[in-house]
């Protein structure tokens, strides 16, 4: 688990990096400050809609399994409850 924080934390400051740098170019060559905002607003909106698709169709791995994981807990729970009784 502590390596995948690492990797998710470590692609963070990547894209972090990533961006101000080609903000930094971006207001180097001429572009105002508004222009480049507008720029990483149009990009940000691209990835959060292809991202609000993509786990409306449930096309994450972790959905299913997440849901297979809670149908078994259910399953389990119910044969518990129902010795428990019984």
């Amino acid at each position: 688990m502590g390596r995948v924080l690492a990797f998710e934390l470590a692609v963070g400051f990547t894209c972090e990096t990533i961006v101000v740098v080609i903000a930094g170019i971006s207001i180097d060559s001429g572009h105002s400050i508004q222009e480049v905002a507008f720029g990483q607003g149009i990009v940000a909106f691209f990835f959060f809609s292809f991202w609000f698709i993509y786990y409306q169709i449930a096309g994450g791995k972790a959905n299913q399994i997440l849901t297979q994981e809670h149908q078994r807990n259910a399953r389990i729970d119910y044969l518990w409850y129902n010795q428990s009784i019984g």
